[in-house]
């Protein structure tokens, strides 16, 4: 990826998230896996707009790995997480974070 610097970042986590889903590569990224989840961009717009309340109401404890589990997340939502951990993983170290999600067929049954 690219490096990009950006200048005067604007505070707080929420408009961190929404400026950096207007980086291309972040676009890229969505669109790929718009396409796997067969979504449109449009279904996943307002879903970023809400991504660091919606993602933290889940988050309990640290185990070293983030998990999402589909059980708290519609399939727009975990687009979107998805989408940020994979554009996060681009940057490399010191970057490196250790996700998995659990998709809702592994769920059935439990």
């Amino acid at each position: 990826m690219a490096k990009f610097k950006i200048k005067n970042p604007p505070v707080g986590c929420q408009a961190q998230l929404n400026m950096l889903a207007k980086v291309p590569s972040f676009r890229e990224i969505l669109k790929e896996e718009l396409e796997v989840r067969n979504l449109r961009d449009r279904d996943t717009e307002s879903c970023i707009a809400v991504m660091y309340h919606e993602g933290s109401k889940y988050a309990h404890g640290n185990t070293g790995e983030i998990t999402i589990d589909r059980r708290y997340h519609r399939n727009t939502e975990a687009a979107v997480i998805v989408a940020f951990l994979r554009f996060q993983e681009s940057w490399g170290d010191p970057a490196d974070v250790t996700w998995k999600e659990i998709p809702t067929a592994n769920l059935e049954g439990n």
